[in-house]
């Protein structure tokens, strides 16, 4: 969110007081020049750079700087960690005195960055039937594998697979599928589609619309279904009004199985419609099993799997990636007669829409993403979808190897480091699972276009390699604010070209590594948004076409804060932008940070009230569920006081609650070098630090 009234100090003058800040290590000042989220003030400058290895204090410009946003990371353009931390651990060579030079880029007023913790120097540098008969007790759903993460909607082996995004705009039409209709018009547009396209089908009540895979034939008789649906609005007429979105039928006993459909039940659900699986024909006649605890929801993306095992004949399915085993059906569990329910041999199977009943609305939905095949799919977007309990990632930003950015190269362990195994272990220990690594572009590439520097990139590889080979994820983020040495990405300086070479090089040194997360980019800021997405889009094409399929996670400008995704201070607001990131391999989440203080920038000791600090995420939380999208919460802090901690004890219980849209979060920060920083949790002398016995409680 963009708060003018913080915009008192000059960018300028807010870079030049970080350098000082980080010069000189004291607590007022560190206080004073922390991390920045994307919120707030533009205290932090665009492109404020750490800490200066030996600091040459120069004259502090101004009053404190405004609320740099963004606790955060490291120094990169914005607010990064000023640490320009000498050797931490051993008693370090004192770095000559290096250029505090400020960073180029003048801060656009947008939301403050997230700054990263300034660290206190160490030594150096500083997701017409007849009305169905009461629900029908629930089966456990038998054991299916677990969905792989899904590398992309058609990435793999599958029985039937389409994602439209090479299909042309107009009307539906394939090699591979048929079309059937009746009172209906099938199209592939962007109107709502969660890549380039999807198909919308406009259905008459009583009509038909439906995409038949030409060739269907599952082995055993037995498949898995995957299909992201978009309902404006689902019927609630007439009454019992009975709707299918998923039929497989085939040779045998005559029943049609709907693995996926529903039905409106007055007086039910509060006159919410509710999600059912049902049949038709053969021995067990006409039913539809719904439950009240699973109600739909229109104007969104959903995510609907199905197992359909033939051993059995069970029917089980999952919404959004959750199990819903109230809904399994099987040979002796299911509505209807009282006979066994059989499957048909299966050959025929369409997915799309049909109201039985005249009377009602016209149905207007979007297919995409969808998928057939021998084992479970997922839902993708970028997590292997978890139980309702669960998150995928939860952990801490190792701050350390993103240090001085004002002096490039640097030499490693006295201008910057890299964690150690050991800061690893300590919060493995503690029940983390992901490590979100900060790290500098400039230093890993020197030269744009050109090969990477060897040694930074031997530090960078044996780091994740020693990580994740005790399965730890590592998010390693370019901290560099969608800058390179001061110039934005997609300039004439630094053209998207070079920043999809970037990726290129760095997607083929961790692509046969499923641990391997690639952060795109550290909280670009004080840009158009558009200027921005064309750069993601850029940088995701990349690194997909080099073959990776791990998960991609996307920032959003104006240092990508949560609480101001939805606002255009800053230009063109992230949740009407960011809604045309293609990934090709959709297998990406988004990235927001969020801090706790006032203004949202993650440079106070002080929070808002704890039901203020969790307010910030509703509304991205929405924007999340309703475009069918994943996020991670990668950047967020705070002091150690009662007020805080309950604070981020519910930020936390919220994204805990909503983890069908949230697929983990990254503490900032730790790391060796942080000393007494205000929001670090690196340890001191063997004890925790205050804020893990917060974090502790939602590690179990």
């Amino acid at each position: 969110m963009n708060h003018p009234s913080a915009h008192s100090t000059s960018g300028s003058d807010r870079r030049r007081l970080r350098a000082v800040c980080a010069a000189l290590g004291t607590s007022v000042l560190l206080a004073a020049c922390g991390g920045g989220d994307d919120s707030v003030a533009a205290t932090a400058s665009p492109n404020a750079s750490s800490p200066a290895p030996v600091p040459v204090p120069s004259p502090v410009p101004s009053p404190a700087p405004s609320p740099t946003p963004a606790p955060a990371p490291t120094p990169s353009p914005a607010p990064s960690p000023a640490p320009t931390p000498g050797p931490a651990p051993a008693p370090a060579p004192v770095p000559a005195p290096a250029p505090t030079p400020s960073p180029a880029p003048t801060p656009s007023p947008a939301p403050a960055p997230t700054p990263a913790p300034v660290p206190t120097p160490s030594p150096a540098p500083a997701p017409a039937p007849t009305p169905s008969p009461a629900p029908a007790p629930a089966p456990t759903p038998s054991p299916s594998p677990a969905p792989a993460p899904a590398a992309g909607a058609c990435a793999g082996t599958y029985l039937f697979c389409e994602d439209f995004e090479s299909a042309a705009q107009g009307t539906a039409s394939s090699t591979r599928w048929t079309i059937e209709n009746r009172q209906a018009t099938v199209t592939v547009d962007a109107t709502h589609a969660r890549g380039k396209n999807a198909l919308h089908l406009s259905v008459e009540a009583g009509g038909v619309g439906f995409l038949i895979p030409n060739t269907f034939a599952p082995v055993g008789n037995s498949f898995f279904g995957r299909m992201w649906v978009w309902v404006d609005a689902f019927p609630t007429k007439p009454d019992y009004a009975h709707f299918t979105l998923v039929e497989a039928t085939g040779t045998g006993n005559g029943t049609a199985v709907r693995p996926i459909g529903g039905q409106y039940i007055p007086g039910k659900a509060n006159g919410t419609p509710l999600w059912g699986v049902g049949a038709d024909g053969g021995p067990t006649g006409d039913w539809t099993s719904w439950q009240e605890t699973t109600p739909t929801a229109g104007g969104r993306w959903t995510c609907m799997e199905w197992q359909m095992k033939a051993a059995d004949n069970s029917v089980d399915v999952w919404i959004d990636g959750v199990a819903k085993p109230e809904l399994s059906v099987s040979t002796k569990v299911h509505g209807g007669n009282a006979v066994d329910f059989v499957f048909p041999a299966f050959n025929r199977i369409k997915m799309g829409w049909q109201l039985y009943q005249g009377g009602g609305p016209k149905a207007e939905l979007w297919l995409d993403d969808l998928a057939l095949g021998a084992t479970r799919i997922g839902c993708g977007e970028g997590v292997t979808q978890q139980p309702v309990t669960g998150l995928k990632w939860r952990g801490v930003s190792l701050a350390g190897a993103e240090f001085a950015p004002q002096t490039l190269p640097g030499v490693h362990n006295t201008n910057y480091v890299y964690p150690s195994a050991g800061s690893v272990a300590y919060f493995k220990g503690k029940g983390m699972n992901t490590v979100r690594l900060p790290f500098l572009w400039e230093r890993l590439q020197p030269a744009l276009n050109q090969p990477f520097d060897a040694a930074e990139l031997g530090r960078l590889r044996d780091f994740v390699q020693q990580v994740t080979a005790t399965g730890v994820t590592v998010v390693i983020d370019p901290h560099n604010y969608a800058r390179y040495r001061d110039q934005l990405i997609g300039s004439a300086a630094v053209p998207n070209s070079a920043f999809a070479d970037f990726w290129t090089r760095l997607a083929t040194q961790f692509k046969g590594n499923p641990l391997v997360v690639f952060g795109l980019m550290n909280e670009p800021h004080d840009m158009p948004t558009e200027q921005w997405l064309s750069a993601a889009n850029a940088g995701i094409a990349a690194i997909r076409n080099s073959g990776a399929t791990n998960v991609v996670t996307v920032p959003g400008n104006a240092w990508t804060g949560a609480h101001s995704w939805l606002e255009n201070g800053y230009g063109t607001a992230n949740g009407t932008v960011m809604k045309n990131i293609v990934d090709p391999g959709k297998n990406m989440v988004f990235e927001v940070h969020q801090y706790a203080d006032s203004n949202s920038s993650g440079t106070s000791a002080d929070c808002v009230a704890p039901a203020a600090a969790a307010q910030r995420l509703v509304a991205f939380t929405g924007w999340l569920r309703t475009n069918g999208y994943r996020a991670l919460l990668g950047e967020f802090g705070a002091a150690s006081n009662t007020n805080c901690n309950q604070a981020i004890d519910q930020m936390l219980a919220h994204v805990e609650a909503n983890s069908d849209v949230w697929a983990g979060w990254t503490w900032w920060a730790a790391g060796p070098w942080w000393g007494s920083y205000m929001y670090s949790i690196e340890p001191a002398n063997g004890a925790d630090k205050p804020q893990m016995s917060v974090l502790s409680t939602h590690l179990k």
